[in-house]
């Protein structure tokens, strides 16, 4: 992706907890690891919550579903911030 569209985005490893984000790109290695995040909902397009970001894996939600994804692949998620989540 050319880095004028780059803009914006952040990856899924540094997104804020609380907020609400679309996956723009996933750059993760290897077909296995790929395909995982593929069958989980973690596609281009795909909207997410990012409920924690500190130590260990991110935990994201996407429709009433919760999911780790460790932080080497959520560092080659892109995603861009739409807003924040509020209880």
């Amino acid at each position: 992706m050319p880095e004028e569209y780059m803009e914006g985005l952040v990856t899924l490893s540094s997104a804020p907890p609380g907020s609400i984000v679309r996956v723009v790109r996933v750059d993760v290695r290897g077909r296995g690891p790929y395909r995982r995040l593929l069958e989980l909902g973690v596609y281009p397009g795909a909207t997410l919550r990012v409920v924690s970001n500190s130590l260990g894996p991110v935990i994201v939600e996407k429709n009433g579903a919760r999911l780790a994804i460790g932080r080497r692949h959520a560092s080659r998620i892109l995603v861009e911030v739409l807003g924040y989540w509020a209880k």
